[in-house]
């Protein structure tokens, strides 16, 4: 058998798949359907959209965009990447991919939304449509207020809107866009963490070896199932490590990613979470609520 990666493995999230399937078949008979998937990072919201895209819309004209919290100040710059994946672009969307981002920046989010669904509408003629937007909440405004006018504006088109996003109430998004994802016709997938089953299988392929199934569940409640934490964990971690009755280590990804938001507290914030580290979990989850609310207010 050989092995797979990290990256590659794909484990659980069936009835999210099956649902979001049953939302293309709907918008395949011109139904247009919008899917939310949001969830902490880590969670895997990449990675079932993925498999959904290979999978139920593998025949589909796919067009996939990503925010950046670097390219925040990039006028539509979230547009510019779905512009070249669409068939029949209409003249004025092509001055967003020409490397002319001063033309892009005087154009309204109004004209460019209409654009857009111009340019939706022309892609729909031959094969559903798949929009694929990861990380909403990091997209530029323009983009965003764009993409709303799009949604808002579909009837009976055939396409499928996914959505993915850490937090679909981050006050970012706009009102409208608001509105599009929480409305009772929206499919909201909100991701937990990995069932112990699929832990199990996911030690089979990755760990170092063969643990006792009582380490796995710790394994799992220490991670609290996040796919990407667990994964790091059985690749870093050694045998002994994870089956033995030590405190289980953070994963090195999520190590840096804490020391780099403690570096931009104040002295008494993180001599509050240095100390707290060495204390029982009860004390430590109390703490780390306590030190959340410094960490977010010294960002």
């Amino acid at each position: 058998m050989q092995r797979q990666t990290p990256d590659s493995l794909f484990l659980g999230r069936q009835e999210e798949l099956r649902r979001m399937a049953s939302r293309l078949e709907a918008a395949a008979r011109g139904a247009p359907q919008v899917v939310l998937v949001d969830g902490p990072a880590g969670m895997g919201k990449t990675s079932l959209a993925r498999r959904f895209l290979s999978d139920a819309a593998a025949e589909c004209c796919v067009a996939e965009a990503s925010g950046e919290e670097l390219e925040r100040e990039l006028a539509h710059g979230l547009v510019a990447q779905l512009v070249p994946q669409l068939p029949d672009v209409p003249e004025g969307l092509r001055e967003l991919v020409l490397g002319m981002p001063e033309a892009a920046a005087t154009r309204d989010p109004i004209t460019v939304g209409a654009l857009l669904l111009d340019a939706l509408g022309q892609a729909q003629n031959r094969t559903p449509v798949v929009l694929l937007i990861d990380d909403v909440h990091e997209a530029d405004t323009p983009s965003l207020h764009a993409l709303t006018f799009a949604l808002r504006r579909l009837r009976k088109d055939r396409l499928l809107a996914v959505l993915l996003t850490r937090d679909a109430h981050d006050p970012r998004l706009p009102q409208g866009l608001h509105r599009i994802l929480h409305d009772d016709t929206t499919l909201k997938l909100t991701l937990e963490g990995l069932a112990l089953s699929d832990v199990v299988a996911l030690q089979v392929v990755l760990g170092p070896s063969a643990l006792p199934r009582w380490a796995i569940a710790r394994l799992r409640e220490h991670t609290h199932g996040n796919p990407l934490h667990t994964k790091a964990l059985l690749q870093q971690a050694p045998a002994d490590v994870l089956s033995g009755h030590t405190v289980l280590p953070a994963p090195r990804r999520y190590e840096r990613l804490v020391s780099a938001r403690l570096a931009r507290c104040g002295a008494a914030a993180r001599d509050l979470v240095e100390a707290a580290s060495v204390l029982g979990p009860v004390v430590k989850c109390h703490a780390h609520i306590r030190s959340e609310a410094r960490v977010m207010a010294a960002s």
